[in-house]
C-alpha cells in the first residue's frame, strides 16, 4: 500500500469506530462499548502491522487511537455520572 492509501484505510477506520461508537453510546451499555474498544485496537494493530512497516508511524498512530479512544469513553463515563445524578435528583423532588 502506498503511503496517501494507508492514511485513507486508516481514517476510514477510525470513521467507522465512531460511527459505532455513536451507534452504542446512544442505545446500549458500557460494557458493550469496552468490547467494542478491543475491538477497534485488535483492528488497528492489525492494520498497521501488514499494511506500513515504519515503527515511528505505527506507534504514533497507536497512541493517538489510545488516546481518542480513552478520552472517549471518559466522557461516556462522565455522561453516566451527569445521567444517575439526575435521575436521583428527579427522584428526589418527585418524593417530596
Amino acid at each position: 500500500m502506498s503511503f496517501l492509501s494507508y492514511y485513507f484505510y486508516d481514517s476510514l477506520l477510525l470513521l467507522l469506530f465512531l460511527l459505532f461508537l455513536l451507534f452504542f453510546l446512544l442505545f446500549y451499555h458500557s460494557l458493550l462499548m469496552i468490547l467494542l474498544l478491543f475491538y477497534y485496537y485488535f483492528i488497528t494493530l492489525f492494520s498497521l502491522s501488514f499494511s506500513f512497516s515504519f515503527s515511528f508511524s505505527f506507534s504514533f498512530s497507536f497512541s493517538l487511537s489510545c488516546i481518542l479512544t480513552l478520552s472517549l469513553y471518559s466522557l461516556l463515563r462522565l455522561s453516566y455520572v451527569v445521567l444517575y445524578i439526575q435521575c436521583i435528583h428527579s427522584i428526589q423532588t418527585s418524593s417530596i
